[in-house]
């Protein structure tokens, strides 16, 4: 069970605080519920989710774990996806970002990052699917290691684009 005030990264929500476990005020069956605040989330919002849910929790990753990742950047191998059926690519990146792992979103942002290189030289596009999936492993990523890290997540964007950048120059 997760304590108050732990950080926690839940389903495809992200990172999020456990303000309380507690019985929902409504509920009268007296089974204990998370309250989670989303860390980097838009929107002022709270959820409340049963602690015996089958949806995904763990928590965060450690300052170290987030380190090595973006110290292991240049080593990551991604190629990109390529199908012309909208499903099976949904399907692939879906796959991808259900594993919530942060290895998984950098090789899925790196393959379009070199899919979007790639199309910019003939004068093409990413698909609208490829766009919402990497935005959405770009937001999750970010905000993991912003929370494991103690940094905004804007700044750890710069840093990730940092270092494709460089990992580009060296090839």
């Amino acid at each position: 069970m997760y304590r108050k005030d732990q950080l926690i990264f839940y389903g495809n929500t992200g990172v999020c605080r456990v303000a309380d476990v507690a019985p929902l005020p409504q509920q009268k069956d007296g089974r204990l519920y998370y309250t989670l605040i989303p860390l980097f989330s838009p929107f002022s919002e709270t959820i409340h989710v049963s602690v015996s849910t089958r949806a995904f929790m763990r928590p965060v990753i450690s300052a170290a774990e987030a380190k090595s990742y973006l110290d292991n950047i240049s080593h990551i191998s991604a190629e990109p996806f390529r199908s012309r059926d909208h499903k099976e690519t949904a399907n692939h990146y879906s796959e991808m970002l259900n594993t919530h792992d942060c290895m998984q979103y950098l090789q899925l942002m790196k393959s379009l990052y070199q899919k979007i290189e790639e199309n910019a030289r003939v004068g093409k596009h990413i698909s609208q699917t490829e766009q919402r999936y990497l935005k959405q492993a770009e937001c999750l990523l970010y905000g993991e290691l912003a929370a494991a890290l103690g940094k905004e997540p804007v700044e750890i964007r710069t840093e990730v684009q940092q270092r494709f950048a460089e990992e580009k120059q060296l090839a």
